[in-house]
């Protein structure tokens, strides 16, 4: 069992932003959150019921 669940949840209101939102987390945050944080596997989402929404969840190693 992981030592630490990260669950975040984040609102793109502005539609035309979401595809910059995505590249950005793709290229950019996950690459640092498995540096920073040692992020072994993550998966995330977008809201059926609510477009604007975003949650990502992820699991670590724990404190480095």
């Amino acid at each position: 069992m992981p030592a630490t669940f990260f669950v975040v949840r984040a609102t793109v209101a502005d539609a035309s932003k979401r595809a910059a939102f995505d590249e950005w987390y793709r290229r950019e945050h996950l690459p640092d959150a498995v540096k920073a944080f040692g992020v072994k596997k993550a998966w995330r989402f977008w809201s059926v019921s609510d477009s604007s929404v975003h949650q990502a969840n992820s699991t670590a190693a724990g404190p480095r």
